[in-house]
């Protein structure tokens, strides 16, 4: 898959975000626990060797959570 696409499927993700969540700001650690909270789920789907599809949308949905961070918290070019 091209960046272009998987960049495509973040943005998504992103819209739907803002269509669901509350427009409020939140900290840095706000954020952190979401994307832990995902990515245990990841985790736990793995261990029970779930299906790859769902394990690819929460990687979507972590993707999207860094942005939305970085959008309101800012972030520097490596």
């Amino acid at each position: 898959m091209k960046r272009k696409k998987v960049y495509e499927a973040i943005d998504s993700e992103r819209d739907y975000q803002d269509e669901v969540l509350e427009t409020s700001e939140r900290s840095i650690d706000e954020f952190i626990l979401y994307i832990k909270g995902y990515s245990d789920k990841a985790v736990s789907q793995s261990v029970n060797f779930g299906g790859g599809k769902g394990k690819l949308e929460i990687i979507r949905k972590i993707a999207a959570l860094c942005v939305h961070c970085g959008e309101q918290h800012g972030i520097r070019k490596r």
